[in-house]
C-alpha cells in the first residue's frame, strides 16, 4: 500500500514537470534590432538597460514607431524605446520544439521506469478493495 501511494506521488510530480516543461521557449543566442523584429513577426524577448525582461507576441512598426504586443487577451501595444532597449532576443522554434518533445519524452520514460517492479520484485502495485 505504502508502495502505491509513493508511485503516484512520483506520476503526479513527473506529469507536473512534464506540464511545466512543455510551456519552456528556446531563444536564439544572437540579438537581432528591432527593425529585423518588426518584418519576422515572432515570438521576442526585450532585455532593456536597466537589467529587466518583457516578452511580447511580436513586435510592429507603426508610424516610425515600435510597439511589442503582449500576450494578453487584450492585445495591449507597448511603445517601445530604442535608446532603453539592451538586446532583442527571437524565439527559436526548432529548438523549441525539439527540447520539449524531448524533455517531455523522458518524463513519460521515467514514469515508467519508477513504474516497473521487475521480474520477481512481488505482486506490483496493489489496489485496495
Amino acid at each position: 500500500m505504502k508502495m502505491f501511494s509513493i508511485r503516484k506521488k512520483v506520476t503526479v510530480i513527473a506529469v507536473s514537470i512534464a506540464v511545466i516543461i512543455q510551456s519552456c521557449t528556446v531563444y536564439k543566442a544572437k540579438p537581432i534590432s528591432l527593425k529585423r523584429a518588426s518584418e519576422i513577426k515572432a515570438k521576442v524577448k526585450v532585455i532593456t538597460n536597466a537589467g529587466n525582461r518583457y516578452k511580447y507576441r511580436n513586435i510592429i512598426s507603426y508610424d516610425g514607431n515600435y510597439y511589442g504586443i503582449q500576450f494578453k487577451r487584450s492585445n495591449k501595444k507597448v511603445l517601445l524605446n530604442e535608446e532603453e532597449i539592451k538586446k532583442i532576443k527571437v524565439k527559436d522554434s526548432v529548438i523549441s520544439v525539439v527540447a520539449n518533445v524531448l524533455l517531455g519524452c523522458a518524463v513519460v520514460i521515467s514514469i515508467f521506469i519508477v513504474g516497473y517492479n521487475g521480474p520477481g520484485l512481488g505482486d506490483g502495485l496493489q489496489f485496495p478493495n
